[in-house]
């Protein structure tokens, strides 16, 4: 189970970018690149680069901006991968396949039940496309998984929240949900 596990969060971390880039004070993060400020509370362990670069393998021209965590599975990481629809094409169209890619994954591993759903959610007024996947591997333990997306000053640029810990999860989320941009 646990092989199963790791792969659903190795999938989200290669699709997600390498490295980690972060100008902070205390635990305040911001990442001028996207105008973002994040609050991370003390009780979580913030990834330093090399355990990042360790999770995710070189993929391209992707960036980790901040990975942390708390406890054994429950992780957040937020990406931005350089994106020009001249060049990458519709963007639309590329998320929709890395979510059909993480699908394909999922679906390739045995006794694993998924349930997905899409929508919008708006973040500090901003719009991101939200993807949720809850697998249930083996009747017992759940996976949760939240992907945001949008097309933002020239980025793909992407945040995670995997968790199999309720309290946790809706942490993480309003950890998420607090954060600022500019604008």
């Amino acid at each position: 189970m646990r092989i199963i596990i790791l792969t659903l969060i190795l999938t989200i971390a290669l699709l997600s970018g390498k490295g980690q880039a972060t100008s902070n004070q205390g635990h305040q993060f911001q990442f001028p690149q996207v105008g973002w400020k994040i609050k991370v509370p003390p009780d979580f362990t913030i990834m330093d680069s090399a355990q990042a670069a360790a999770m995710n393998p070189d993929i391209g021209t992707a960036e980790t901006l901040i990975s942390f965590s708390k406890g054994q599975y429950n992780f957040f990481s937020s990406t931005i991968t350089p994106f020009d629809p001249g060049r990458d094409g519709d963007w639309n169209e590329v998320n929709s396949k890395q979510k059909n890619v993480i699908l394909g994954t999922l679906r390739n591993q045995a006794a694993i039940k998924i349930d997905t759903s899409s929508s919008i959610e708006i973040i500090d007024g901003l719009e991101f496309n939200k993807f949720q996947i809850v697998a249930t591997y083996q009747s017992k333990l759940v996976m949760n998984t939240i992907r945001y997306r949008r097309l933002y000053k020239g980025f793909d640029y992407g945040i995670n929240i995997s968790y199999t810990d309720e309290n946790v999860g809706k942490e993480l989320q309003s950890i998420l949900a607090s954060s600022k941009f500019d604008k």
